[in-house]
């Protein structure tokens, strides 16, 4: 798929597509804008972000950087129509490479990852340095991933309620603006309102190991 993170491929509105997709990244000229109205629709009732198990803090010493966040938040449309409805990614999610802007070499280790009530929460490691410094002052923070999907709805939406997951993707500017970065260890940063979509979540935190 085009967009402004300049990764992924094109695909149809049917189920059982084979391109591999990114719900995080901004789409080109054409596709409509309505991430943000579906935020505010949803924002009363969308479950709060998970707080990972803290124990203490620790400083960031410039090497690999470990962070938490939703690659995906349900029932929130993105730019371009689509929408992720609970259990799409299914029961027991599979470890997946984490990327950067999707492309192909892995930057890094997804240490857990799975489904909760509010959306598609990862624990991650990010080894490339230049990125590695970029997330830890805040500068990257948008999340994304790739996906086949399985199963589809068609409506107001496109509501996507399987798929099979392929990786997940830091990004310059996410798709869908709640997909964030909201925790990166031993980074100390100001601290948002988790429902505003621009602006990410960071903390002076330790993931636990």
């Amino acid at each position: 798929m085009g967009g402004a993170d300049g990764a992924g491929a094109g695909r149809g509105r049917a189920g059982g597509e084979t391109g591999v997709l990114g719900v995080g990244e901004v789409r080109g000229a054409g596709f409509r804008s309505v991430a943000n109205a579906g935020a505010q629709s949803h924002a009363a009732n969308r479950p709060r972000p998970w707080t990972p198990a803290f124990a203490g803090e620790q400083e960031s010493s410039g090497g690999p950087v470990r962070f938490a966040g939703y690659a995906a938040v349900f029932d929130v449309p993105d730019r371009g129509g689509d929408v992720i409805r609970p259990g799409a990614f299914g029961s027991r999610v599979r470890r997946v490479p984490l990327l950067w802007q999707h492309r192909g070499k892995p930057v890094g280790v997804i240490e857990a990852i799975g489904e909760d009530a509010r959306g598609l929460r990862v624990t991650a490691r990010v080894d490339a340095p230049e990125l590695a410094a970029l997330v830890a002052k805040g500068a990257v923070n948008g999340l994304s991933f790739g996906y086949r999907t399985v199963k589809t709805r068609q409506g107001r939406w496109r509501e996507i309620e399987a798929l099979e997951l392929c990786e997940v993707s830091l990004v310059a500017r996410p798709m869908q603006g709640l997909a964030r970065v909201h925790a990166v260890e031993g980074v100390t940063a100001v601290s948002a309102r988790p429902d505003r979509p621009t602006q990410p979540i960071v903390g002076s935190v330790r993931l636990p190991a």
